[in-house]
């Protein structure tokens, strides 16, 4: 009997222990009715969803009624949000580009700047010759050129073989191409005259010749940003190179930001070429440069001509 009393008895600290646990338990339950009454439950406002629900089974509702429409008016919708350009506005007809009006480029999809470009190349007595020609202008895109090519009408009175039959007929285009611009001397408005450059490429050319020291090969048009072996090929004729125009640099005085300048050479080159003339002392030639472990063959044969002792 005695041990069974010993066993539902509890000692000090387990009558400490069982208050505490109680206490805990009521200080919990209290929080919770206590949060019960001071705070409101959340509400889920399911207007705005059901509105757009609504909107949704309308929408249907309508497409269900007008299949046809959906697709006759989808181009045109994505038409008008479409950036402004010949594929969205420019209207189709057969047209001699020699000549044109600037309305009727206007029409084709051109803005009245590219017009106006197209009317002054003309006026310089340039002439379109074949349908790629149109292609080579500056203001015209590939694009723009795809779009309107097959309706371009070249008469065969104009193309160059039947111009050649003819030598009273453009004695000063003829005149033109029998005058050839020095490349390393031509202003922006000489370049221009040749047939095939523009404002643009004209400016270009005098920036990164101003940057390069000179030409010289026309080759070196290609190097000019946008400038491509089509452009070349078309121009090349017109120019002549003097490579006594070139500006060279000194390789025993020009410190590293005077190398830096020379598009040929990267900050890396102009580092080594300047650390291995302190090491090794001036330059004896030229070609002492290629002792320089950054220095290939192909850059050599690059940078020779622009480099002086």
């Amino acid at each position: 009997m005695a041990n069974l009393r010993d066993s539902f008895s509890f000692t000090d600290r387990e009558r400490y222990g069982l208050l505490v646990l109680a206490l805990l338990i009521l200080l919990s339950w209290g929080g919770i009715w206590l949060q019960g009454k001071f705070t409101k439950p959340l509400e889920t406002n399911f207007a705005a969803f059901e509105r757009d629900v609504q909107a949704m089974q309308a929408a249907q509702k309508v497409q269900q009624y007008l299949p046809e429409q959906k697709n006759t008016t989808t181009d045109f919708k994505d038409e008008q949000q479409a950036p402004r350009s010949v594929l969205a506005t420019g209207e189709r007809f057969f047209f001699n580009p020699n000549g044109l009006p600037e309305a009727d480029w206007i029409r084709l999809g051109l803005s009245p700047k590219q017009a106006k470009s197209i009317k002054k190349f003309e006026a310089k007595g340039g002439h379109f010759y074949r349908k790629e020609d149109v292609k080579k202008m500056f203001v015209i895109s590939s694009e723009f050129y795809t779009r309107i090519e097959e309706f371009i009408v070249i008469p065969e009175s104009n193309t160059p073989e039947n111009k050649t039959a003819s030598t009273q007929e453009w004695p000063e285009k003829k005149t033109k191409e029998h005058r050839k611009v020095e490349l390393n001397a031509a202003d922006s408005s000489a370049l221009v005259e040749v047939n095939g450059i523009g404002p643009v490429f004209a400016k270009r050319i005098v920036a990164y010749r101003k940057r390069l020291g000179g030409f010289h090969s026309t080759a070196q048009l290609l190097e000019v940003f946008g400038f491509d072996q089509e452009r070349l090929d078309q121009v090349s004729n017109a120019f002549s190179v003097d490579s006594s125009y070139i500006q060279k640099i000194n390789i025993n005085t020009a410190a590293v930001a005077d190398f830096k300048k020379h598009p040929y050479i990267t900050p890396a080159v102009a580092n080594a070429l300047v650390n291995y003339r302190k090491m090794h002392g001036p330059f004896d030639a030229v070609e002492a440069i290629q002792s320089c472990v950054l220095v290939n063959a192909d850059l050599y044969r690059k940078l020779a001509v622009y480099l002086t002792i």
